[in-house]
């Protein structure tokens, strides 16, 4: 991660995912990023609701 921020100083981890590997690609992976972590929020809600 830090050499990332090094090499893409003023980008967030959505746009470096689409330089490293394309248009395509990298939107997929950022798409699935998202509902990777919406999956495991309603996950973890439903599983530990009494927190």
């Amino acid at each position: 991660m830090w050499s990332l921020n090094n090499r893409f100083p003023q980008k967030n981890i959505y746009e470096v995912a689409i330089e490293l590997l394309g248009a395509v690609v990298g939107k997929l992976l950022s798409v699935f990023y998202i509902f990777y972590f919406v999956f495991i929020s309603f996950y973890t809600h439903a599983h530990y609701k009494y927190i």
